[in-house]
């Protein structure tokens, strides 16, 4: 359970799709459901997805907890019952996972929430996070110790479900992956033209760092790091 998917394609969508590609190619029944309006042309992909679209235009994170909890379990409702799932995992903890957990341990479906950053981190300081909100902080606290198992994709995401109370033997550190094989793709040649049409000398290291531009991510970091890596006298661009 995902608030967007396809033909969205963020960091959270493309984990999910990889996670959900590898369960299928281990002989698994993985599928996606999703908020997201049906696009006109369903992608070709090796699993299913379902869109639990209502005509407001999908907008579950706008209604409030006790409508969206019953407007979303209804929809998840006839889905487990269509499919018999063994396990959900949720993307999101708000407000998808705060919706649903109630519905999966009253029907004593093991859940799992993977929260990406807003819905479980909070920098006051550069107005980050849906739990600056105190009414929303508060449902976060009460529901995502209801799961029977959080990933964490950090460090720092795992101290915020402990701050929770939630167990730490219910979190698993599961960074975003890296499809390897896309990188050994590129053949030497390819490199070594990026590298000319980026003036980059024999010796010098090409830093890249990718990312949306958003203060969480620290990019004001970047001249200090230069100064400290020039100062060590390594040659980069």
């Amino acid at each position: 359970l995902i608030s967007q998917f396809y033909p969205h394609t963020g960091g959270a969508e493309i984990c999910v799709h990889n996670v959900c590609r590898n369960l299928v190619k281990a002989g698994h029944q993985a599928v996606v459901v999703t908020t997201t309006p049906p696009p006109e042309v369903r992608p070709d992909l090796p699993y299913e997805i379902e869109y639990l679209w209502d005509k407001t235009g999908g907008l579950f994170r706008n209604l409030p907890y006790c409508v969206g909890k019953i407007y979303l379990e209804h929809g998840i409702s006839k889905l487990q019952k269509k499919h018999k799932f063994e396990l959900w995992q949720v993307t999101n903890g708000w407000p998808y996972g705060v919706f649903s957990v109630q519905y999966f341990n009253e029907k004593k479906i093991p859940c799992v929430l993977r929260c990406c950053g807003e819905d479980i981190q909070k920098f006051p300081q550069i107005n980050y996070g849906m739990r600056l909100d105190p009414a929303i902080d508060g449902l976060v606290a009460e529901k995502y110790p209801l799961f029977d198992g959080l990933v964490a994709l950090t460090q720092s995401v795992k101290n915020e479900y402990l701050k929770l109370g939630i167990q730490e033997s219910k979190i698993k550190i599961i960074p975003n992956g890296v499809e390897f094989a896309k990188f050994a793709e590129v053949k030497e040649e390819r490199r070594l033209k990026i590298r000319q049409d980026l003036g980059l000398a024999e010796g010098e290291t090409l830093i890249l760092t990718v990312g949306r531009y958003h203060p969480k991510k620290g990019y004001d970091l970047i001249p200090e790091i230069a100064g400290i890596l020039k100062a060590k006298g390594i040659r980069f661009k």
